[in-house]
């Protein structure tokens, strides 16, 4: 059983999609790291 599972996620910047159908299982006893470039300007619109 996932310890966390989302699903159908996504991210639209105007008329853009940087991001559709994203989904994410975490499963316990496990170690999952997740990259990406921080921008404020992107999470803080």
């Amino acid at each position: 059983m996932p310890v966390l599972e989302c699903s159908g996620l996504g991210k639209r910047f105007g008329s853009v999609d940087a991001l559709a159908d994203v989904s994410i299982r975490l499963e316990p006893g496990r170690i999952t790291g997740l990259l990406f470039r921080y921008s404020p300007t992107v999470f803080w619109e």
